[in-house]
C-alpha cells in the first residue's frame, strides 16, 4: 500500500588492489495482500434535521468506506452496528450504505438525536470492519392536536355560592413538546350558558359568573366546552360539560296571608276540622318541608295542629258560653333549621248554639193583690236569663195556665211584667195559681222554663 515496486544496484568486486567490480541491476516487485480493513470517508456523520413526519423511505444520508489494498478493493457491505439494532426507526443500504427511514418517528417520545454506529465489512475478507459515528437529530412538529382528558364532565354547584367559585376543570392536554402545545379554552356556544358561567381560556377551570338561583333558574346547565390549537394547522377537540345545581335551604315559609278567621259551632265533636292555613316554601325536596305548630293562644289545649298539613281542629268540644273567641299563633318552620319560620295569626270565633234553656230567678213568686184595685196595676215581674248568644238569648214570656177569667196578661212578651186586665174580687177568687213560661228564640221553638 506504501510502495508496489524496489530498484537495487547489486556491486560484485574482488579484494585485489586495485580492486575490480561489476554492476549488475535487481527490479523487486511488491505483490498486494488483502491486510487491510475498509476506511469510512469520515470519522463521524451528521445529518441534516429530520422531522418526525418524515415518510417512510426518506433518504437521511450516506456513509461511505473504501478497501485500502491497492491491488483488489473488495466489495464493501454496510451494517448497523449491534448496539443499535432495537427500536431502530431508520434502515442501511447495505451496498449503497444509504440511510432511510423505515419507522414513523415522534418527536414526543424521542426528543433527542439518534446516535449510532456503522460498521462497514469487506467482501471475502477476515479483516476486521471499519465503524463510524452517525448523528440524526430529530425535528419537532405540530402533528397532535389537544385532546380532553374526559368526552363528558359532570359538576355539582350549589346556589347562591359567590361569583368567582370554581366549578371544575374541564382539562385537556397536548401530546407535542414545545413550542407547539399551546391551546386556548372556550365554549362552543356562550348562549348556552346564559352568562351563568366563565371559562379560563389557558386552563380550562369553569367558575361562576352570575348568582345562580336553583327556585329561579335553571337546575341544570348543559353546554359544549372546545380546545383549539394555537398552532397551525390548528386542530381541536370538543367535550360535553353538565353542571347541576344544588339547593340549599335560602328560603323562609311563607303563609298566604298573616291573619286567618274561621268559626266552628259549640259543642262540635273533637277533632272537628277548623281551618288549614297554609304556607309554601320556595326551596325543593327536604329544604321545601313544612312543620306548622301552635305557639301560643292554646293555653288550655283546646286546639290541635297536624304538623304535616297545618289542619287546626278541636282538642276537645268547645263550649261559647265558657269562651267565645281563640286567637291562636300558628308558626310555619323548616324542620332542617329552626331560624327559618314564618308566622300567623288564626282567629278563631265559637258560634253560639241553643244549648242552653232560660231559667226564672227565683222559679216561685208570691204577691198580694187589693182587690177590686187590680186593672192595669203591675201584678209581677219575673226576670228569667239565657247565657246562650244572640237570638238563642231573645226571651218571651207567657202565661201559660190558671189565668182564670183572663185576669192576668203580659202585655209585652220580652218584658216579664204581668199585669191585671180586670178588677179581682176575693169572694171569687181568693187566689190565683199562674204557671209562666219563658222560651227563648232559638231553632225548633226554641228552649223554656217556668215559674
Amino acid at each position: 500500500e506504501k510502495k508496489t515496486s524496489h530498484f537495487v544496484t547489486i556491486v560484485a568486486r574482488d579484494n585485489a588492489a586495485p580492486y575490480l567490480s561489476s554492476k549488475a541491476g535487481l527490479h523487486v516487485t511488491v505483490t498486494d495482500y488483502d491486510d487491510q480493513p475498509p476506511k469510512f470517508d469520515q470519522p463521524l456523520y451528521v445529518a441534516k434535521r429530520v422531522y418526525e413526519n418524515a415518510s417512510i423511505g426518506f433518504s437521511v444520508l450516506t456513509v461511505s468506506a473504501s478497501d485500502q489494498d491497492a491491488a483488489v478493493a473488495n466489495a464493501v457491505s454496510y451494517s448497523f452496528h449491534s448496539s443499535f439494532l432495537g427500536g431502530n426507526p431508520f434502515k442501511i443500504d447495505s451496498s449503497s450504505g444509504v440511510i432511510t427511514v423505515q419507522d414513523q418517528l415522534d418527536y414526543e417520545t424521542k426528543d433527542t438525536d439518534y446516535i449510532f454506529f456503522v460498521q462497514a465489512v469487506e467482501l471475502g475478507s477476515s479483516s476486521a470492519p471499519a465503524l463510524t459515528r452517525v448523528d440524526i437529530p430529530v425535528g419537532n412538529v405540530n402533528d397532535n392536536s389537544p385532546k380532553f382528558s374526559n368526552l363528558n364532565y359532570v359538576f355539582n354547584v350549589t346556589e347562591n355560592v359567590p361569583n368567582g367559585t370554581k366549578v371544575g376543570t374541564a382539562a385537556a392536554t397536548d401530546n407535542d413538546k414545545p413550542p407547539f402545545n399551546r391551546y386556548r379554552f372556550n365554549f362552543s356556544n356562550s348562549a348556552s350558558v346564559e352568562g351563568k358561567f366563565k371559562i379560563d381560556s389557558n386552563n380550562g377551570e369553569i367558575t361562576v359568573a352570575k348568582l345562580i338561583d336553583y327556585e329561579v333558574g335553571a337546575t341544570r346547565y348543559t353546554f359544549k366546552v372546545v380546545v383549539v390549537d394555537l398552532d397551525p394547522p390548528g386542530g381541536s377537540d370538543t367535550a360535553t360539560v353538565t353542571i347541576n345545581v344544588l339547593d340549599v335551604n335560602d328560603n323562609n315559609p311563607i303563609f298566604q296571608k298573616t291573619v286567618f278567621a274561621a268559626n266552628q259551632d259549640e259543642n262540635t265533636p273533637a277533632g272537628t276540622f277548623i281551618i288549614q292555613p297554609v304556607a309554601t316554601d320556595a326551596d325543593i325536596g327536604l329544604h321545601g318541608q313544612i312543620t306548622y305548630s301552635i305557639f301560643s293562644g292554646n293555653d288550655l289545649g283546646n286546639f290541635q295542629i297536624n304538623s304535616t298539613t297545618g289542619v287546626i281542629s278541636n282538642a276537645f268540644v268547645l263550649d261559647r258560653e265558657k269562651k267565645d273567641a281563640y286567637t291562636l299563633g300558628v308558626e310555619a318552620g323548616d324542620p332542617l333549621s329552626n331560624k327559618r319560620v314564618s308566622r300567623c295569626v288564626v282567629n278563631v270565633a265559637v258560634n253560639d248554639v241553643n244549648d242552653n234553656p232560660p231559667i226564672f230567678s227565683p222559679l216561685k213568686y208570691s204577691v198580694t193583690v187589693t182587690e177590686n184595685n187590680a186593672v192595669g196595676i203591675q201584678i209581677a215581674s219575673l226576670t228569667a236569663s239565657d247565657p246562650d248568644y244572640g237570638t238563642n238569648s231573645v226571651l218571651a214570656y207567657s202565661i201559660l195556665s190558671g189565668n182564670s177569667l183572663n185576669a192576668f196578661e203580659i202585655k209585652d212578651s220580652a218584658s216579664g211584667v204581668v199585669t191585671g186586665r180586670i178588677n179581682l174580687d176575693h169572694e171569687q177568687f181568693a187566689s190565683y195559681n199562674l204557671t209562666i213560661e219563658v222560651r227563648d228564640s232559638g231553632p225548633s221553638g226554641g228552649l223554656a222554663d217556668t215559674a
